[in-house]
Parts: C-alpha cells; structure tokens; sequence
C-alpha cells in the first residue's frame, strides 16, 4: 500500500504516539517527474468521488466511488492512478476522500484535478 507501520504515508513513528500522516501532495514544483506527459483526454466533465486507497510519494490510486464507465477502467482493477502533480490543494493521506475528474491515456484513466471532498475531516 505504499504505508508504513506508523500509520502515515511513507513515514511511522518511532515509538511513542504516531505522528499524523504527512500530505499526500502539493503542487507541482520545480522537480515535476521526468516522464514525458502522455496525451490525455477528459473522459467526463462531471466531478467523481473517491477515497485515496494506495500513495507511493509521487503517485497512488483512488478507488472510486461508483464504477468508471471506461474502456480502460479495468486496467489497474478498477483503481483510477493519481500522479502528485494533479492534486491540487493538500490531502491528509491514505483513506482521504476526494473528488477529481477523470482523463484517460494510453496507460489507462487517472485522476485530475484533485480536491480533498467537502465531507473530508480536516
């Protein structure tokens, strides 16, 4: 899953209490990840929610709450790939839920776009 004993994305405690999980991601910053940008297509205009299930420190899956109706979505078993540089404002991390639109790719579908939902404790 990308977690670690600790409870927060890629950083437990050592012993103690645990500190809370850093961020998923910010924006993107001056060390982008150098794969080239694959042609996207937005698959939908209306805005899909989700729960942020895996985060590896530049990119996770969210498992949708309804089914994408794509072609592709059954690439990575119904999970939607979310690269950092498409979070748009902080999320606290694994279990967060969210809201994105959904593009697709010649890897499959992702997320982008992606918001912390308006029911997400703070």
């Amino acid at each position: 899953r990308g977690d670690t004993p600790g409870g927060g994305i890629g950083g437990g405690a050592i012993g103690g209490t645990p500190p809370p999980p850093p961020p998923v991601a910010s924006r993107r910053t001056a060390e982008a990840p150098s794969a080239p940008s694959l042609q996207r297509s937005l698959v939908s205009m209306k805005k899909v929610r989700g729960t942020i299930a895996d985060w590896w420190g530049k990119f996770g899956f969210i498992d949708p709450a309804e089914p994408i109706d794509h072609p592709l979505a059954g690439r990575h078993g119904g999970k939607v790939y979310l690269a950092a540089e498409d979070v748009q404002e902080e999320i606290p991390g694994i279990g967060a839920r969210v809201t994105f639109f959904v593009y697709s790719d010649s890897n499959g579908i992702g997320a982008m776009h992606v918001r912390p939902a308006a029911d997400s404790p703070a």
